[in-house]
Protein backbone atom coordinates (compact mmCIF):
# COMPACT_ATOMS: atom_id res chain seq x y z
CA UNK A 1 0.00 0.00 0.00
CA UNK A 2 2.76 2.45 0.28
CA UNK A 3 4.18 1.73 -2.57
CA UNK A 4 1.18 2.34 -4.45
CA UNK A 5 0.54 5.58 -2.40
CA UNK A 6 3.87 6.81 -3.31
CA UNK A 7 3.78 6.28 -6.46
CA UNK A 8 -0.51 7.54 -7.35
CA UNK A 9 0.51 9.46 -10.42
CA UNK A 10 3.92 8.52 -11.76
CA UNK A 11 4.46 5.95 -14.37
CA UNK A 12 7.92 4.38 -14.86
CA UNK A 13 8.77 3.72 -18.09
CA UNK A 14 11.63 1.30 -19.23
CA UNK A 15 13.15 0.57 -22.85
CA UNK A 16 11.31 -2.32 -22.87
CA UNK A 17 8.07 -0.71 -23.30
CA UNK A 18 8.93 1.32 -26.63
CA UNK A 19 5.56 1.27 -28.15
CA UNK A 20 3.76 2.25 -24.91
CA UNK A 21 6.46 4.52 -24.04
CA UNK A 22 5.58 6.78 -27.38
CA UNK A 23 2.01 6.52 -26.87
CA UNK A 24 2.27 8.01 -23.42
CA UNK A 25 4.33 10.54 -24.61
CA UNK A 26 2.36 11.63 -27.11
CA UNK A 27 -0.67 12.25 -24.76
CA UNK A 28 1.11 14.73 -22.37
CA UNK A 29 2.17 18.28 -23.08
CA UNK A 30 4.69 18.27 -19.91
CA UNK A 31 7.32 16.10 -19.50
CA UNK A 32 9.52 15.51 -16.88
CA UNK A 33 12.60 13.37 -17.50
CA UNK A 34 14.55 11.83 -14.76
CA UNK A 35 17.51 9.24 -14.02
CA UNK A 36 19.39 10.54 -17.11
CA UNK A 37 21.82 7.82 -18.22
CA UNK A 38 20.86 6.20 -21.59
CA UNK A 39 18.52 4.21 -23.59
CA UNK A 40 15.29 5.90 -24.10
CA UNK A 41 15.85 8.35 -26.18
CA UNK A 42 12.68 11.62 -26.46
CA UNK A 43 12.10 14.63 -29.04
CA UNK A 44 14.99 13.51 -31.27
CA UNK A 45 16.87 14.94 -33.03
CA UNK A 46 19.11 16.35 -30.21
CA UNK A 47 17.25 14.40 -27.93
CA UNK A 48 17.17 13.71 -23.72
CA UNK A 49 18.57 10.18 -23.10
CA UNK A 50 17.11 8.09 -20.12
CA UNK A 51 17.23 4.85 -18.65
CA UNK A 52 13.74 5.49 -16.82
CA UNK A 53 11.30 8.14 -17.93
CA UNK A 54 9.16 9.33 -14.92
CA UNK A 55 5.78 10.85 -16.40
CA UNK A 56 3.56 13.01 -13.56
CA UNK A 57 -0.01 13.10 -14.38
CA UNK A 58 -3.17 14.28 -12.31
CA UNK A 59 -4.72 11.12 -13.72
CA UNK A 60 -4.93 8.02 -11.30
CA UNK A 61 -4.59 5.61 -14.44
CA UNK A 62 -3.28 5.39 -17.91
CA UNK A 63 -4.70 3.11 -20.13
CA UNK A 64 -3.14 1.62 -22.89
CA UNK A 65 -3.44 -0.48 -26.00
CA UNK A 66 -1.24 -3.65 -25.26
CA UNK A 67 1.41 -4.34 -27.77
CA UNK A 68 0.43 -6.47 -31.03
CA UNK A 69 2.67 -9.62 -30.02
CA UNK A 70 1.83 -9.67 -25.96
CA UNK A 71 -0.64 -11.41 -24.58
CA UNK A 72 -3.41 -8.81 -23.71
CA UNK A 73 -3.18 -8.15 -27.35
CA UNK A 74 -5.22 -11.05 -28.41
CA UNK A 75 -8.59 -12.09 -26.64
CA UNK A 76 -8.43 -15.91 -26.43
CA UNK A 77 -5.07 -15.78 -24.41
CA UNK A 78 -6.21 -12.60 -22.36
CA UNK A 79 -9.90 -14.22 -21.24
CA UNK A 80 -7.71 -17.27 -20.28
CA UNK A 81 -4.82 -15.40 -17.81
CA UNK A 82 -7.98 -13.18 -16.69
CA UNK A 83 -9.87 -16.90 -16.10
CA UNK A 84 -6.89 -18.44 -14.47
CA UNK A 85 -6.09 -15.00 -12.09
CA UNK A 86 -9.82 -15.17 -10.90
CA UNK A 87 -9.32 -18.55 -10.24
CA UNK A 88 -6.51 -17.96 -8.02
CA UNK A 89 -8.17 -15.12 -6.08
CA UNK A 90 -11.46 -17.48 -5.75
CA UNK A 91 -9.43 -20.41 -3.91
CA UNK A 92 -7.39 -17.49 -1.75
CA UNK A 93 -10.59 -16.21 -0.65
CA UNK A 94 -12.06 -18.92 0.29
CA UNK A 95 -8.89 -19.79 2.36
CA UNK A 96 -10.23 -18.97 5.79
CA UNK A 97 -7.00 -19.45 7.88
CA UNK A 98 -5.63 -16.78 5.92
CA UNK A 99 -6.62 -13.23 7.98
CA UNK A 100 -5.17 -10.78 5.63
CA UNK A 101 -7.83 -9.51 3.20
CA UNK A 102 -5.60 -8.84 0.18
CA UNK A 103 -4.28 -11.72 -0.05
CA UNK A 104 -5.52 -12.56 -3.28
CA UNK A 105 -4.42 -9.51 -4.96
CA UNK A 106 -0.86 -10.29 -4.53
CA UNK A 107 -0.94 -12.27 -8.07
CA UNK A 108 -0.64 -9.33 -9.98
CA UNK A 109 2.85 -8.64 -7.76
CA UNK A 110 3.84 -11.96 -8.57
CA UNK A 111 3.43 -11.86 -12.05
CA UNK A 112 5.38 -8.52 -12.45
CA UNK A 113 8.42 -9.96 -10.74
CA UNK A 114 8.15 -13.07 -12.40
CA UNK A 115 7.76 -11.71 -15.85
CA UNK A 116 9.30 -8.19 -15.19
CA UNK A 117 5.67 -6.47 -16.65
CA UNK A 118 2.20 -6.88 -16.16
CA UNK A 119 0.50 -9.70 -18.02
CA UNK A 120 -0.62 -7.74 -20.60
CA UNK A 121 2.37 -7.07 -22.04
CA UNK A 122 4.01 -10.24 -21.25
CA UNK A 123 5.15 -11.68 -24.65
CA UNK A 124 2.97 -14.26 -26.48
CA UNK A 125 5.88 -16.06 -26.67
CA UNK A 126 5.71 -16.15 -23.18
CA UNK A 127 2.52 -17.24 -22.88
CA UNK A 128 2.75 -21.05 -22.38
CA UNK A 129 4.98 -20.42 -19.03
CA UNK A 130 2.80 -17.74 -17.91
CA UNK A 131 0.05 -20.08 -17.58
CA UNK A 132 2.29 -22.82 -16.08
CA UNK A 133 3.11 -20.47 -13.66
CA UNK A 134 -0.44 -19.11 -12.65
CA UNK A 135 -1.47 -23.00 -12.79
CA UNK A 136 1.04 -23.79 -10.28
CA UNK A 137 0.02 -20.91 -8.41
CA UNK A 138 -3.82 -21.96 -8.74
CA UNK A 139 -3.27 -25.45 -7.07
CA UNK A 140 -0.91 -24.44 -4.72
CA UNK A 141 -3.49 -22.97 -2.74
CA UNK A 142 -5.33 -24.69 0.02
CA UNK A 143 -8.72 -24.95 -2.17
CA UNK A 144 -6.02 -26.19 -5.00
CA UNK A 145 -4.28 -29.30 -3.09
CA UNK A 146 -8.01 -30.13 -1.27
CA UNK A 147 -8.94 -30.60 -4.84
CA UNK A 148 -5.82 -31.96 -6.41
CA UNK A 149 -6.24 -34.71 -3.65
CA UNK A 150 -9.67 -35.58 -4.38
CA UNK A 151 -8.81 -36.20 -8.16
CA UNK A 152 -10.70 -32.86 -9.05
CA UNK A 153 -9.68 -30.73 -11.34
CA UNK A 154 -9.12 -26.76 -10.33
CA UNK A 155 -9.17 -25.03 -13.73
CA UNK A 156 -9.68 -25.91 -17.02
CA UNK A 157 -7.40 -25.68 -19.70
CA UNK A 158 -6.71 -23.35 -22.97
CA UNK A 159 -7.92 -25.20 -25.10
CA UNK A 160 -11.30 -26.24 -23.30
CA UNK A 161 -11.61 -22.41 -22.32
CA UNK A 162 -11.96 -21.27 -25.42
CA UNK A 163 -14.46 -24.13 -26.45
CA UNK A 164 -16.48 -22.78 -23.23
CA UNK A 165 -16.14 -25.82 -21.88
CA UNK A 166 -15.59 -25.96 -18.17
CA UNK A 167 -14.73 -29.35 -17.16
CA UNK A 168 -15.72 -30.07 -14.04
CA UNK A 169 -13.80 -27.22 -12.30
CA UNK A 170 -17.07 -25.84 -11.28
Amino acid sequence: MKYEHETKGTIEIGPFHGIVAQRLLDKFESVAIFNIGGNVAYKSPGAIQAKTVNLKTTKSSVKFTPPNDAVGATAERASYIEYLIRKYQDYQKQDLEKEDNRKYMLIYQAIQREFGSKWQTIPLTRFEKLVSFLQRRVDNTKIGRIRKSRGQKSFHNFEEHNRGDEGDDV
